[in-house]
């Protein structure tokens, strides 16, 4: 490297010398002021440097900017192409999991990357990008855009909880009425062998629907059967009376 310039300053020398040629004239500081030393080549590349602002007043035309309202108007740019990379629960909540990490610092990050190459391609250094705060225009689409996108996945993350809730209470009531069933049966098929044991000439079915009337006289006490219970005790009774 040249005197004066750091090796990291030519890490993108042969690029950004294609991309403006006049940088190709810029490796040596050659003047000074006080204790600043700088490339005039450098100077005159940034100086030079124009562009053109679209929807002026004048319609049917672009007004011209020169380098100092280009930069801000490219630092404005690539802020935009930044932040429209996250959603708006994510300008404030860090991407990366780890201790210290910051979302503004994240979105200056990529800041930095997106502006730094633009910028150094016409002779300027970016030294450091920072996000200080949000501030957002009550009437902005883009406003109005984030709110409705995190509002709908929201909406989609509430009703996929829903669904799974349901699902679950579903799957724990079949298992509830499964085990009570079964600990039903059991339980009569238990009686009917101990009530067969003093009396083996009663016949099962006897035992079993005597069994299931103390049953449904035991729930009646407690409060009733609804048409859905008294159904299936009917069912139960008639299975017993023609399978025991």
């Amino acid at each position: 490297p040249k005197k004066g310039w750091k090796r990291e300053d030519f890490k993108h020398l042969e690029e950004d010398c294609k991309a403006n040629p006049i940088l190709q004239k810029a490796l040596r500081l050659d003047r000074r002021v006080g204790i600043h030393s700088y490339s005039t080549a450098r100077v005159k590349s940034v100086l030079s440097t124009v562009g053109n602002k679209p929807n002026t007043p004048e319609p049917g035309s672009d007004r011209t900017v020169h380098w100092d309202e280009w930069v801000i108007m490219q630092a404005e740019n690539c802020a935009r192409q930044a932040l429209s990379q996250r959603k708006l629960d994510e300008l404030w909540r860090p991407l990366e999991n780890q201790s210290g990490a910051s979302a503004l610092d994240e979105i200056a990050t990529r800041i930095r990357y997106i502006l730094e190459p633009r910028l150094r391609r016409i002779g300027i250094h970016l030294y450091a990008a920072r996000v200080v705060n949000y501030k957002f225009q009550e009437d902005s689409q883009v406003r109005k855009q984030q709110i409705e996108s995190w509002k709908a996945l929201w909406n989609q993350r509430i009703s996929a909880a829903k669904a799974e809730s349901q699902a679950t209470f579903k799957e724990e009531v079949e298992k509830a009425h499964a085990y009570a069933k079964s600990a039903l049966l059991d339980t009569i098929a238990d009686s009917i062998a101990k009530a067969r044991k003093e009396h083996d000439d009663l016949p099962r079915h006897v035992i079993a629907l005597y069994y299931l009337h103390v049953i449904e006289e035991s729930i009646k006490k407690q409060g009733g059967l609804d048409k859905d219970s008294q159904e299936r005790v009917a069912l139960m009774k008639q299975y017993l009376g023609f399978n025991m």
